[in-house]
C-alpha cells in the first residue's frame, strides 16, 4: 500500500459507501494505520481505495467509516499540507467546528462535535472522499508555489 500523489486521477474520484466491514477491510485499515505514522490524517482514496473511510491521528488514531458532516459552525484559517501533494503548503479557510457522524471500526455508529485543529483535519480528509484536494480551497496567492502540480 502506497500513498498516491497528484496528478493521479484516483485522487479526484468520489469515494463509494462501504456496505460491510469484513476481514479484508480491517486488514486495509490496519495497513493505513501503519502508513499514517505521525501524520494527522489519511483517507482511503489516498492509498488507492475508493472507499468512504479515513483515519485521523491526533490524540489517538480514530477510524471514520461512511462519515457525514452534519453541520459546520464558524470559520478558522490555517496552513495545510497533504501527503498526496508533497512539499506544498497553503492557507485554507475551514469551519471552526463540525458535527460529524460515522461508523467506527468496532461497528458502532457515533456522532460527535469537534473543534479547532481536529475539525480542520476531519474536513481535509472528508474532502478527499469527495475528490477535493486542499489546493482547491487555497487562496490564489498561495497557489504560486512552483512545486504545485495542477491536477
Amino acid at each position: 500500500m502506497n500513498i498516491l500523489t497528484v496528478p493521479d486521477d484516483r485522487l479526484r474520484q468520489k469515494a463509494v459507501e462501504i456496505l460491510r466491514v469484513n476481514d479484508v477491510l480491517r486488514f486495509q485499515i490496519e495497513k493505513m494505520t501503519e502508513l499514517i505514522g505521525d501524520h494527522l490524517g489519511l483517507a482511503a482514496p489516498q492509498v488507492g481505495l475508493n472507499l468512504t473511510l479515513f483515519i485521523t491521528n491526533l490524540d489517538a488514531k480514530k477510524v471514520y467509516i461512511n462519515p457525514i458532516i452534519r453541520a459546520k459552525l464558524g470559520l478558522q484559517v490555517g496552513t495545510e499540507g497533504c501527503l498526496s501533494i508533497p512539499g506544498v503548503y497553503g492557507t485554507v479557510t475551514r469551519a471552526r467546528e463540525v458535527r460529524i457522524s460515522a461508523w467506527g471500526l468496532d461497528g458502532r455508529y457515533f456522532e460527535t462535535t469537534i473543534k479547532g485543529l481536529e475539525a480542520a483535519v476531519v474536513q481535509h480528509e472528508y474532502d478527499h472522499l469527495q475528490g477535493i484536494l486542499f489546493t482547491d480551497k487555497m487562496k490564489v496567492i498561495s497557489r504560486e508555489n512552483k512545486n504545485y502540480l495542477d491536477p
